[in-house]
């Protein structure tokens, strides 16, 4: 069972891209990104997921050179083609661009399509943090949910990040599905032979299990909720109208629907509302009150949404990534293919 260094990991990320054609700029962008993921726990989205980039390079449907264009900018709004290059790119770029436009206009929301998978999307809505902003991103892709009371897939999960500045340890930042767990969770245990909990999926005759290749052969994962699922079904919905209607990309389950992701985004500059000290020392102390206040029975602490991943971080950071046996070897073997020298 490997355990990786992250300077290893993207080493070797870098290394993969940079020989599939990217230049130097993307292929370290995106590395650094694919290991972030690792790095806070969110292995789904990490250097799990380089052996479908590379097989969409080899397809030609992900261009590693390709740099965004901007459609339309209107200073609050701006619409950008991503060109199918990495999705990574394209995101953290638009992203850079919103901030300019919010610096000028207050705010800006912003639409992005033509755009392969963009991972983990906090790493987005964290940028305009450091310029005294509020983030958030969103995005659908293709259809993986279930409808609540449905039996196919019709939904994308839909993600949603929201990044709000604090002078704590950890920001606030929300980075969630609006489904129970988002597919690249199953990918993981299905590399590592494990099995889902309950609640999960259901299999390709809408029927609940917990054998994770049942949704590889038909089934679907279920929306946020539970009994109340209707309430990420509709969050779900929500995500994929804005992604795939609003900027083109197309809906999860419609015919149009072009691939990878269709992404808004969008940057709040605080300083049009109040002063951003006041704003920050008052989420400080709604953050305080939080973390003091009565805990449940068992329960040690209270935790705001982030501070997980901040954590998670630090500990990998010093002792290093796990990476399943099944997933190194295929890295491994995809980059002595190209040449490179791998670390046994």
């Amino acid at each position: 069972m490997p355990v990786k260094t992250s300077e290893q990991l993207h080493k070797l990320t870098f290394e993969i891209f940079k020989a599939l054609g990217a230049p130097a700029g993307n292929a370290d962008l995106v590395a650094k990104l694919l290991v972030k993921a690792n790095l806070v726990g969110h292995d789904s989205h990490g250097i799990i997921r380089i052996p479908s980039y590379v097989e969409n390079i080899k397809k030609k449907a992900l261009d590693p050179k390709a740099s965004i264009r901007i459609i339309r900018n209107n200073g609050a709004t701006m619409l950008v083609d991503g060109r199918w290059g990495f999705g990574q790119v394209a995101a953290w770029r638009t992203m850079e661009k919103t901030i300019r436009n919010a610096r000028k206009s207050g705010t800006c929301i912003s639409g992005l399509f033509n755009c392969n998978h963009i991972g983990r999307l906090a790493d987005y809505s964290t940028i305009p943090l450091k310029r005294s902003m509020i983030g958030f991103t969103m995005c659908n892709g293709a259809a993986r949910v279930a409808p609540f009371n449905g039996a196919e897939r019709m939904l994308n999960p839909g993600p949603l990040s929201v990044a709000i500045p604090s002078s704590e340890e950890w920001a606030v930042v929300l980075d969630i599905s609006t489904s129970v767990v988002a597919e690249g969770k199953l990918l993981v245990r299905r590399k590592r032979h494990e099995g889902v909990p309950e609640g999960w999926i259901i299999d390709k005759d809408g029927r609940p299990t917990t054998n994770v290749e049942d949704y590889f052969n038909g089934g679907a994962l279920l929306p946020l909720g539970g009994t109340v699922g209707y309430k990420g079904f509709g969050l779900g919905l929500i995500v994929d109208i804005l992604g795939g209607v609003l900027t083109g990309s197309g809906c999860a389950s419609s015919p149009d629907y072009k691939g990878g992701n269709g992404v808004v985004m969008g940057a709040v500059d605080i300083s049009c509302f109040t002063e951003p000290k006041k704003f920050v020392a008052r989420v400080d102390e709604l953050l305080r009150r939080i973390r003091s206040s009565r805990k449940a029975p068992g329960a040690n602490e209270i935790l705001i949404p982030g501070e997980l991943e901040s954590r998670e971080e630090a500990r990998r950071l010093k002792e290093g990534i796990y990476v399943e046996d099944e997933t190194w070897s295929e890295l491994a073997d995809l980059g002595r293919s190209l040449g490179l020298d791998v670390p046994n």
